[in-house]
């Protein structure tokens, strides 16, 4: 504000709104955080930042696409057996990147006949082509320790 030569005393709703709809990132939504702090210690009157919009996928797979990436997932020995797993619960089941990267061995439930994925609470049956790929990868050393979110051990100097 100190472009329009505002004092923060001055500074208005409108003033915010503008700024917000003339900006290029959605970072400029974090200046509700600094509103919030400059009005807790009095030095404006109480502001208000919108909600970050929400912003739908923009390029959805559509069936036609989607069930040829899953059987190269489960079939295709070339591609890295980590990123024929995550491939292939992802193309199924569409967990978020983040609920994937925290699977482990745990989450996989083999009986005598079926093999079951547990995503929530409850266990999802699992096509037998990938509960073979989920137990063939439960019995592998991890392969890309960068991708577990667990520390890298440093290099032996």
């Amino acid at each position: 504000m100190n472009q329009r030569g505002l004092a923060l005393v001055d500074l208005a709703q409108e003033h915010i709104n503008d700024w917000i709809a003339g900006a290029t990132s959605q970072r400029r939504y974090l200046i509700r955080y600094f509103l919030k702090w400059i009005t807790s210690r009095q030095l404006t009157r109480e502001l208000n930042v919108p909600s970050i919009p929400r912003q739908e996928p923009q390029n959805l797979l559509d069936e036609d696409d989607r069930w040829p990436l899953l059987q190269r997932c489960l079939t295709d020995d070339a591609l890295p057996a980590d990123v024929r797993t995550a491939g292939a619960i992802t193309l199924l089941f569409g967990p978020s990147a983040e609920r994937l990267r925290h699977l482990t061995p745990e989450h996989l439930k083999f009986g005598d006949k079926h093999a079951h994925l547990v995503l929530g609470r409850h266990p999802v049956l699992l096509p037998p082509r990938l509960a073979e790929l989920l137990w063939h990868a439960t019995k592998q050393p991890q392969l890309r320790p960068q991708l577990s979110g667990a520390p890298t051990p440093p290099a032996p100097s």
